[in-house]
């Protein structure tokens, strides 16, 4: 993935200047910064308009994946009683 140079702020840097950092990610909801410490990427802060946009559609992503999971356990033949779910759960 690349970055602007500007994206980058340290955890110092954004503890000195956090409600400069909050508006600049607040001004675009394509504006992320790239927190490093100790020389190492280690979070990503993006706009929350962002954040909830991405939730959304992992949520539906996933609610996809198990409507499709569904589907196929009932148009299958081979039928899981309740007690073997509970056993293979417990492993």
């Amino acid at each position: 993935m690349n970055y602007k140079n500007r994206e980058f702020v340290s955890t110092k840097d954004l503890q000195n200047n956090l409600d400069k950092q909050l508006d600049y990610i607040s001004q675009d909801p394509f504006n992320r910064l790239v927190i490093v410490r100790d020389g190492k990427k280690e979070a990503v802060m993006i706009p929350i308009s962002e954040y909830e946009h991405i939730k959304s559609v992992a949520d539906y992503m996933e609610e996809q994946e198990i409507a499709q999971i569904i589907q196929e356990r009932i148009n299958t033949k081979e039928k899981v009683s309740h007690e073997e779910i509970i056993k293979k759960i417990a492993k």
